[in-house]
């Protein structure tokens, strides 16, 4: 009669003993060509021996070959495509002793291929996990390209958010050049690209046209209407950007330069089709610079009628009231690009920007001068 001691026993680990010693004396039988019942041919010719219920076990793509009713359930050889003799031996001892051969940059993508034609979530993941050590400003691009053909949904996030973040320094590297347009435009369409201006930006994405300037010159177009140029300076655009013969030969570009410059010149009372209204800052851009923030500060010190000192300024009434320097209307739409926008009334984004830089002297005036 079994004890009650015996009858609570966790017998857990005994039976995953079991399980284990159950598919190393399989292993053991097909090393030693005993008992196997399929031999799997590789494109390079070599032969394996297996054991159907094994490969059926520990892969879709074999229970359906096996179970599924196909010819191949009856056949004692298949012939195995497309993968070589190397890696199907790696992807078979693991079937059989759960120990994976070490994945390394020169055979990780082969045993990739093994993981999404067998079926094997397990195998992928591991490789997944290796990508994700592996990620590199030098690489990233090249790496989600791999994840978006196999529908690899979190290392092509991963990767795009590492894109984003560190993109001027990926710019720099060679393997940039060899970016696929389509992550480019992913990367200039995000409001999260990391960068302080858009200067920088747009001579990274000129960089890549004119690497493989015949092939990719009629690109230009779509690729500048993603470049914030209404964020540079008025300067830039007509020194650097007007003259780069891509841009003015091309009519399509030649256009959306024209529009920008339309912009810069914006004066109150012109016409709001000169205002380019469906762009905004990136989010890590600098907005204004400290030297512009003082002249916003010596604006709102001009205290127009009806409205007090320490109050937030409707800049469309304050125009309204003042002919302003013309540099101030453009830093307004510099900084909003938006003609609802612009009845946006003041607030702490404008003031916030530049912390560290502020001038000990005089920072009790300046902070009486904010409004």
């Amino acid at each position: 009669m079994a004890t009650a001691v015996e009858e609570n026993m966790d017998l857990s680990q005994y039976k995953n003993g079991r399980h284990e010693l159950s598919y190393s004396k399989l292993n053991e039988f097909r090393k030693g060509d005993i008992a196997w019942d399929v031999t799997l041919k590789s494109t390079d010719g070599d032969e394996i021996h297996a054991h159907k219920c094994v490969l059926a076990s520990q892969s879709e793509y074999f229970e359906r070959m096996f179970v599924g009713g196909f010819r191949e359930a009856t056949q004692d050889v298949i012939q195995m495509n497309n993968i070589s003799s190397v890696i199907l031996n790696n992807i078979i001892d693991f079937m059989y002793t759960g120990v994976l051969v070490k994945i390394e940059k020169n055979n990780v993508l082969r045993i990739l291929n093994a993981a999404d034609m067998f079926q094997m979530e397990d195998v992928r993941d591991k490789c997944i996990k290796y990508y994700m050590c592996l990620l590199h400003d030098s690489n990233c691009l090249e790496i989600k390209e791999i994840a978006d053909t196999r529908a690899m949904t979190t290392l092509s996030e991963i990767c795009l958010n590492h894109a984003l973040k560190h993109f001027l320094l990926i710019a720099e590297y060679p393997s940039f050049l060899d970016a696929d347009v389509t992550h480019l435009l992913q990367l200039l369409k995000d409001d999260n690209l990391n960068s302080p201006n858009e200067e920088p930006v747009y001579r990274a994405v000129m960089k890549w046209v004119q690497y493989d300037e015949i092939r990719r010159k009629h690109l230009l177009p779509d690729l500048l209407e993603n470049i914030r140029l209404v964020f540079t300076s008025k300067d830039f655009v007509d020194q650097e950007v007007m003259t780069n013969p891509l841009v003015f030969s091309n009519p399509e570009c030649y256009k959306i330069v024209k529009k920008v410059i339309l912009h810069f010149n914006f004066k109150y009372g012109d016409s709001l089709s000169k205002i380019i209204t469906n762009a905004k800052p990136r989010t890590n851009a600098n907005r204004l610079t400290i030297d512009e923030m003082r002249r916003l500060r010596h604006y709102n010190c001009s205290k127009p009628p009806g409205y007090s000192k320490k109050g937030p300024i409707n800049l469309l009434n304050y125009f309204n009231h003042y002919d302003s320097d013309h540099h101030f209307p453009q830093i307004e739409w510099n900084q909003y690009m938006n003609e609802t926008n612009f009845l946006t009334r003041f607030s702490e984004v404008w003031y916030a920007i530049g912390d560290n830089e502020t001038d000990d002297d005089d920072s009790d005036d300046e902070e009486s001068d904010v409004c």
